[in-house]
């Protein structure tokens, strides 16, 4: 027999399934608390008892989730070098270029500029997760990566814009992420050459 604490965590998964579900299909602006818990076969009451903030802590804890599983992702098999990263990323949309994950984050970004709640209970958590999500860019990287890193999120942000419009296809899709992955190779290969070159250079001047 299940104790509490699993029925709680059963609920709140329900709940969370349910969120990301009515998220994609449509939107923040069109979704609501009554909807997510119809969906996840669940009461209000079981809602407010789970999530005190109601329907802003249960996104709050939807976004943790999902970022949580990238960083596992991405992570998991210890440090993880920021070309990495961003290669790996970019692997992943091209396998799943309709990724519901983007398409959420991006649109809850946007809808914090007129939800102040939604900014002040979701905000923080959004802000951490990206945060982990890109950690491996330190410091000393920071100037040689971090505008490869910006154009990646740029991109991957525009890219979940597109999801909006009908006429883009996964094949559509597939094919600018596949451009974008032969310049950031291309950048890289640059990068490492000019690299090579500064060491000769001292080496000479030595």
């Amino acid at each position: 027999m299940a104790t509490q604490a699993q029925r709680n965590a059963a609920t709140r998964e329900k709940l969370k399934c349910s969120a990301l579900k009515q998220l994609v299909l449509f939107g923040y602006a069109g979704t609501n608390a009554s909807a997510i818990c119809a969906a996840a076969g669940v009461t209000r009451g079981a809602l407010n008892h789970q999530y005190p903030d109601g329907k802003y802590g249960l996104i709050a804890d939807m976004v943790e989730t999902l970022f949580t599983d990238k960083v596992d992702f991405y992570y998991g098999k210890g440090g993880c070098q920021p070309l990495e990263l961003v290669l790996a990323m970019i692997d992943s949309l091209y396998r799943d270029p309709e990724n519901d994950m983007q398409l959420v984050m991006m649109d809850l970004w946007l809808s914090m500029r007129g939800d102040q709640k939604l900014s002040e209970i979701v905000g923080p958590v959004f802000y951490q997760g990206s945060a982990k999500l890109w950690s491996c860019f330190n410091k000393e990287e920071k100037d040689t990566f971090d505008t490869l890193a910006s154009l990646v999120r740029t991109f991957i942000t525009g890219l979940s814009v597109n999801r909006l419009d009908p006429s883009m296809t996964p094949a559509m899709a597939r094919a600018q992420i596949k451009l974008m992955r032969q310049l950031i190779e291309s950048e890289i290969s640059q990068t490492n050459y000019n690299a090579q070159i500064d060491v000769a250079e001292e080496v000479i001047m030595a």
